[in-house]
């Protein structure tokens, strides 16, 4: 039996005006990962709604088939053609906290006109205007419904956001490090060590240094995107044979790091000079991840909980995200920060991005994908907005949310499976891993220039 993720009244319908209002309601709510599908905010949400309401003889099933309706291609494409307004009127929604979910069932159904604790769920009004007053014709007043329909994926991308967004019609480069051959792949599938496990702009932005799951390590000139150092796990000087799995800059310098999380303390680490072209020796790296500057330093794991360090192995303090506890698909998967006055980390956990002052440890809101476990995020340099990608799930996209009011601003459908993501701390690039599981496939890092309206 399938589940409603929305439940929808009508609350009035002025035909002439070709508008109606529609009261929208939350009916899934996930205890685990304190998470649940957030409030539709795009007019193709709405024209599934109308369809999906309408009996076989109303006119909007004579011109949309079951197969278009279905098609989330087709309804970003002609939704203007139907559906020309839909806003939230409300003046705000329930934003719900950790307590709120244990008075909350995991589901609701709607049972005469109505769902239970009704006053409980998130919800908003909307007003929706279309191009044609026989769309609501099938409409009344008092008409209340479940929904399985998703939000579309019609993007939000308004004059002021498109100079910040990344452009995802088309990569700006495409960066290919590391291909396995037909010897590699004797069953037909990627061996794992070819996967991208880490991608890292500099701190500068002149270069982007990219990891695979083996350890081996490329780096390019992002002028350019030529390579200017390729070096395999089995060519480094290092004491020991174990893959490295901390990507990590020298901060203010071209001088690239990699350690391993899970060694014994203390961690070994190598190091390698980028303009020099040799290896070098440095100061520890501590932590798993840092800020900018550098001035923040995290480590993070199973529990949910992010420990600050200043040197490797010594956590300074910890700060807990999200729900208390939880199963391993709730671990902290990855952390991101802002690169200007570094006001905000952005703590991955489950299908959610976690807001926090990394100063105070204060949660400062809360991302709601809606969707599976994500496994990575990345943070504009101000902050103002984070990418994301969903674990294990072939042809997934990368998505870009707005920070301020958690909106889902873009959706690019690459088509293969995203893993690790990096924003260059000067703006200009968004870089993102992707892989196939087939002999010779993509094994590749797509780059992606930001400015959705840029020409240059």
């Amino acid at each position: 039996m399938t589940t409603d993720l929305y439940g929808a009244r009508v609350l009035t319908v002025v035909a002439d005006q070709q508008r109606a209002r529609i009261e929208v309601f939350v009916v899934r709510y996930d205890w685990v990962s304190l998470s649940h599908p957030p409030l539709p905010d795009d007019p193709g949400y709405f024209l599934r709604l109308l369809w999906e309401t309408a009996p076989d003889d109303a006119p909007i099933r004579d011109v949309i088939s079951p197969e278009q309706a279905r098609d989330a291609d087709w309804i970003d494409s002609h939704v203007g053609q139907f559906v020309t307004r839909a806003e939230r009127v409300s003046p705000h929604h329930k934003v719900l906290e950790e307590r709120d979910y244990d008075l909350l069932s995991f589901y609701y159904y709607e049972r005469d006109g109505r769902w239970a604790d009704e006053f409980r769920l998130v919800q908003g009004e909307y007003d929706i205007e279309v191009s044609d007053p026989r769309w609501l014709r099938h409409l009344r007043t008092g008409l209340t419904w479940g929904s399985e329909s998703q939000q579309a994926e019609t993007e939000h991308v308004t004059p002021d956001d498109a100079p910040c967004l990344p452009d995802l019609s088309w990569p700006a480069a495409v960066l290919r490090p590391f291909y396995p051959s037909e010897d590699d792949c004797p069953d037909g599938e990627m061996p794992d060590g070819f996967e991208p496990a880490g991608l890292l702009f500099s701190d500068d932005s002149r270069y982007l240094a990219v990891l695979t799951e083996d350890g081996d390590l490329a780096v390019y000139g992002t002028d350019d995107w030529t390579e200017r150092v390729r070096v395999g796990r089995w060519e480094r000087q290092a004491p020991y044979d174990k893959a490295y799995s901390i990507l990590m800059w020298v901060p203010g310098r071209p001088v690239i790091v990699l350690s391993d999380a899970f060694a014994d303390e203390p961690a070994p680490q190598w190091a390698y000079d980028v303009v020099a072209d040799e290896e070098v020796e440095t100061a520890v790296e501590a932590g798993f991840t840092r800020s900018h500057t550098g001035r923040h330093r995290v480590e993070f794991g199973w529990d949910g909980s992010v420990e600050f360090v200043t040197a490797p192995g010594v956590p300074d303090r910890r700060v807990h995200v999200g729900p208390p506890e939880g199963p391993e698909s709730m671990a902290t998967d990855a952390v991101a920060f802002d690169a200007t006055d570094e006001p905000k980390m952005f703590v991955n956990r489950g299908p959610n991005v976690y807001v926090v002052d990394p100063d105070t440890g204060d949660h400062l809101g809360t991302v709601l994908s809606g969707g599976r476990r994500l496994a990575a995020v990345a943070s504009s340099p101000d902050g103002a907005y984070v990418v994301t990608s969903e674990e294990n799930v072939p042809g997934e996209q990368p998505c870009v949310w707005r920070v301020a009011d958690g909106v889902l601003m873009q959706r690019c459908r690459i088509g293969l499976n995203v893993g690790p993501l990096a924003w260059s701390p000067d703006g200009r690039w968004l870089a993102a891993g992707v892989h196939g599981y087939y002999p010779g496939g993509d094994i590749e890092t797509f780059v992606f220039r930001i400015g959705v309206s840029s020409g240059d």
